[in-house]
């Protein structure tokens, strides 16, 4: 990986996130030729993104405030740029956001989920 700060528009995740996982994918596309037979031809899907890490705080309350900064980046909707190590920008959409919470809440755990948004049209 290479030292690229992970964020989403306006949105720094700090630390990076612990893991990230980029899928790329072509499913075939089946077209029926004139007179019989058929062509396969790969149609790219839109890439999907997955986002794994902690956010760390002195107390609770200021995890909370760290995750309630990323939630309302969630809740803004749209699309923005999504840059992560190692991979080119995007634009994509924040589709989903996790959050977990053990022990004294210092350290709450989330997961954010993005696709590629097709701004081509």
């Amino acid at each position: 990986m290479d030292t690229v700060q992970a964020s989403y528009g306006d949105y720094l995740f700090t630390p990076n996130p612990a893991s990230i996982a980029v899928a790329d994918r072509r499913d075939p596309a089946v077209t029926t030729l004139p007179g019989g037979g058929w062509l396969l031809e790969p149609v790219r899907l839109p890439r999907q993104a997955a986002l794994e890490g902690s956010l760390f705080a002195e107390d609770a309350a200021a995890a909370l405030s760290r995750f309630e900064a990323l939630r309302q980046r969630y809740e803004a909707g749209g699309t923005a740029l999504l840059c992560l190590p190692g991979y080119p920008p995007f634009p994509a959409r924040f589709i989903r956001l996790e959050l977990t919470a053990e022990g004294d809440g210092r350290v709450l755990a989330y997961r954010a989920e993005f696709i590629e948004e097709n701004t081509s049209q």
